[in-house]
């Protein structure tokens, strides 16, 4: 009796090969055409799990030049690539091609790409498209008893300006020219530039922002970071403000707070 339809377990040591995870890693390496990079693509790229040196496109794999995946290498990227449509349905589409090779990508899914959507897929970018834009929320100053509270964007080290934030708002592909170079946008990125005035926080909020390095944005804790020393309104902005007064707690030598003279009484 065939071992897959009988009642009970039964060892099929004959089998372990075939049913042993693939001898291969999928990859995906994004290139793009056009000046403006207006298409883009990802390429099916095998590594093998045993030699990380060894890697090939799927194309060149199905037109025979295997640098030494094995005899099995086609069939064990075929069962990679299904794995891989789990993680990323849009790779569903390579399943009806004669060769799984590449993948002409739009730009919704490219943006989903670069928000992390195709998670446990390694995705390789063009050299040439900048990534590196970061965003920081920061306690900027304050005005009747509020403290505004924004999100700054920098491309690497440099901050962004207004001007230029703006324009990673309005844009509508997630690639932009910024600088004298074109840079991918994170769509939530692009999100936090077109909201970046957030509500802002009461004294108590700030204060428990500048203890804790944190602050609750809807339901979601997110870290705060000082407000630039370039600021125009030097002393009398958070965090400053707290920054030449004693610490606190304080620290005394009693351990009765009666007696330490930085308590308030």
């Amino acid at each position: 009796m065939p071992a897959f339809s009988a009642a009970k377990p039964v060892k099929a040591p004959q089998l372990r090969e075939w049913a042993a995870d693939p001898g291969v890693r999928l990859s995906l390496r994004v290139e793009s055409d056009g000046d403006g990079h207006e298409r883009f693509r990802a390429v099916v790229q095998l590594h093998s799990l045993s030699d990380p040196t060894l890697v090939v496109d799927a194309a060149d794999l199905w037109e025979g030049r295997d640098p030494g995946l094995g005899a099995r290498a086609k069939v064990e990227a075929l069962v990679e690539l299904r794995r891989a449509v789990r993680r990323w349905p849009p790779l569903e589409r390579l399943l009806d091609a004669e060769v799984p090779d590449e993948l002409e990508l739009t730009d919704e899914e490219v943006s989903a790409l670069l928000s992390g959507a195709a998670a446990g897929i390694d995705v390789h970018w063009p050299r040439e498209l900048v990534r590196g834009v970061s965003a920081r929320a920061m306690i900027d100053g304050e005005s009747s008893g509020l403290f505004s509270f924004n999100w700054h964007l920098s491309l690497g080290d440099d901050p962004l300006t207004a001007a230029e934030m703006d324009r990673l708002a309005e844009a509508h592909r997630p690639v932009v020219r910024l600088r004298d170079q074109w840079v991918l946008i994170d769509p939530a990125m692009a999100r936090k530039a077109a909201n970046r005035e957030m509500k802002p926080l009461t004294g108590i909020e700030a204060i428990g922002a500048a203890l804790t390095g944190t602050a609750l944005v809807e339901e979601e804790e997110i870290e705060v970071s000082p407000a630039p020393s370039s600021t125009s309104c030097a002393a009398g902005c958070w965090p400053n403000r707290w920054s030449s007064r004693p610490p606190w707690p304080p620290r005394c030598a009693t351990t009765s707070w009666r007696g330490c003279a930085g308590w308030p009484r």
